[in-house]
């Protein structure tokens, strides 16, 4: 019953950090991590906090207490044919609570700095490389078997044509288990402080609030929904992932994401397909997009447990 009343009092605080948190103030800041943290997340349409590999890193920090002993995992991919994108993490247990660190970055090379001449003509006067980096160190504790607790500070940075800026945040997130039932709820950037680029201005990091929930409908199939709040607009999220019984290391997922553009809340479906050879596991998405040139997206990401 201890553990009942501790987890009612996190989704109290987490409701009234999110009532008194400034609904309509902007954020202008690009959060990385809405991209997807690896092929298997987004196989499941972007729903977090079900991990179970060191890319919880970049999730719930509060799903850490699934490392047995030790994780790395890695994920590359690039989007539109131009933006490189690709995070490591790692993860270890101890007798303390599961400690993990991961990298991502997103990055664009030989973007051309345009001048213009005396005749109105446009021109490259050199090229500049954008890159975005998030370095972040987790922690995840057991209260109990139920109830498991974790938070995250990151390190944000962003570089482009000779502008550069930093930023710090923290995480914090809870993971309830009842029966087949398994519950995630995640504040990223609690403090909601900025990216300063000193004299070039700054910009927010604006608070995430997300809820996410898990149910085994049946021994083989696992349903999950996902809402988050964030750039002062709610978006939803499903997945379903099936695990025949015939063949015991292959599982597939289906999903539907909604996510948040400059004019608009789209969203898309996703297929993904993940090999679990128990300490090795090999995860593929497919995710169909609107882009006229680049419309069909290909997921790959890598988990290693020992």
């Amino acid at each position: 019953m201890m553990f009942h009343k501790f987890f009612i009092l996190i989704i109290c605080l987490f409701v009234s950090v999110f009532l008194t948190s400034s609904v309509n103030a902007a954020t202008d800041y690009w959060m990385m991590t809405d991209l997807g943290t690896s092929a298997r997340m987004i196989g499941y349409g972007g729903v977090e906090g079900f991990g179970s590999s060191a890319d919880t890193v970049f999730e719930n920090p509060a799903g850490l207490y699934r490392i047995r002993q030790n994780s790395v995992s890695l994920f590359t991919t690039r989007l539109g044919g131009e933006v490189g994108y690709f995070n490591g993490s790692m993860a270890t247990r101890t007798p303390w609570g599961v400690f993990a660190v991961g990298y991502m970055h997103a990055s664009v090379g030989d973007i051309p700095h345009t001048g213009e001449d005396d005749n109105g003509r446009f021109f490259a006067e050199y090229n500049f490389d954008y890159k975005n980096t998030i370095v972040r160190g987790s922690y995840g504790y057991s209260f109990s078997d139920r109830l498991h607790v974790g938070g995250s500070l990151s390190q944000y940075t962003n570089t482009f044509d000779g502008v550069s800026g930093r930023g710090y945040d923290l995480d914090l997130g809870a993971v309830y288990i009842y029966d087949r039932y398994q519950f995630s709820g995640l504040i990223r950037n609690v403090m909601n402080s900025e990216v300063d680029y000193g004299s070039n201005g700054k910009e927010e990091l604006g608070r995430q609030y997300t809820l996410s929930a898990k149910a085994q409908v049946i021994p083989q199939v696992d349903v999950m929904a996902q809402v988050k709040y964030s750039y002062d607009e709610p978006t939803y999220a499903g997945g379903v992932v099936y695990s025949p019984t015939l063949i015991p290391y292959l599982k597939a997922s289906a999903g539907f994401k909604q996510f948040v553009t400059l004019a608009d809340v789209e969203d898309t479906v996703v297929l993904g397909f993940m090999l679990d050879f128990s300490d090795v596991e090999f995860h593929y998405t497919y995710e169909k997009s609107d882009h006229v040139t680049y419309d069909n997206k290909n997921y790959f990401s890598v988990s290693v447990k020992f």
